[in-house]
């Protein structure tokens, strides 16, 4: 941070268990924070990009929303890297918790926009859509608003080749913290990469096949809701669920009917869900591609 020569800025300190922090006076320090003001207005930053407290710990992380958020940008066109690294970032800032409020500071949400600027624009998004400006969904959609609207170097993201290099343009351009702690950003970013990035589309690896058995093949295809899992195709014995994005399924058979949102289908494929469960059946219906009680085209018959 740049110091303004004709301003002093003053440290003070404090000891805690023997350990001396310094930080900045708490005037300056209501003054900085992340993901502040953006092209049209000033971008304030803090030392962290987040609470003092929180910025000296890894922030517990969501799993089940850290892999909705994951497959969320995959569907919208970036690689699993450019996506990673975006993942990095918000588990650095929140713990991707759409409900995260900072310690003695403004950050609000998944990405920690500030009280009396991004976050109030967020709030008239959020009221434009009908939707709890809290919601996972809402805060994603409002990060890729603001990526496509707003800049917040989106052509550099979407030219980024490594987890690392879009981990950088993320932080630095997006959530425009100070001491931002890459280390930890760009660890989340990687560890990300590693669950859910199998396939580009956020999917579980399938279990490994047991020696002597062929392994099985795949075939990806956009499931375009959150569908429910079954270990039988009569609807019984539900199991977890498969989210919504770029999936894969190993093959395809009838069943029990089962109907949503209008649409009906006998046919179910197997997969492994985002539960954890491997070979589990998915109803047709939560498949993009196919028609009422029909095949899904390109999956092989069990």
């Amino acid at each position: 941070m740049k110091v303004n020569n004709k301003r002093r800025t003053v440290a003070i300190g404090i000891v805690v268990g023997g350990l001396a922090i310094v930080g900045p006076t708490a005037a300056m320090a209501n003054n900085l924070h992340s993901a502040g003001h953006g092209p049209n207005g000033p971008r304030m930053i803090t030392a962290q990009g987040m609470s003092h407290t929180d910025s000296l710990k890894q922030t517990a992380v969501s799993s089940n929303n850290e892999r909705t958020a994951f497959n969320y940008f995959v569907g919208k066109g970036l690689t699993a890297k450019q996506s990673a690294g975006v993942i990095g970032n918000l588990d650095q800032e929140s713990g991707m918790n759409p409900k995260s409020n900072q310690a003695g500071g403004p950050g609000r949400g998944i990405a920690q926009w500030s009280e009396g600027g991004r976050w109030e624009t967020l709030k008239k998004y959020a009221n434009k859509k009908g939707k709890s400006a809290e919601s996972l969904g809402l805060q994603l959609d409002f990060v890729w608003h603001e990526l496509n609207t707003g800049g917040y170097g989106f052509s550099d993201l979407k030219k980024a080749t490594s987890i690392d290099k879009a981990v950088r343009i993320f932080q630095d351009q997006y959530e425009i913290c100070g001491d931002c702690r890459f280390d930890n950003r760009s660890k989340a970013a990687h560890a990300a990469y590693d669950k859910y990035a199998h396939g580009g589309g956020g999917t579980k690896p399938k279990p490994k096949p047991k020696p002597g058995n062929p392994k099985p093949s795949k075939v990806y295809k956009n499931v375009w809701a959150e569908a429910p899992s079954y270990k039988h195709r009569d609807r019984s014995a539900k199991v977890g669920v498969l989210h919504r994005g770029k999936n894969y399924f190993y093959c395809q058979q009838k069943g029990a009917g089962a109907s949503f949102a209008g649409y009906h289908n006998n046919w179910w494929l197997k997969t492994d869900d985002d539960s954890g469960n491997a070979n589990v059946w998915v109803n047709a219906t939560y498949v993009s591609g196919g028609v009422n009680d029909g095949k899904i085209p390109g999956v092989r018959a069990c």
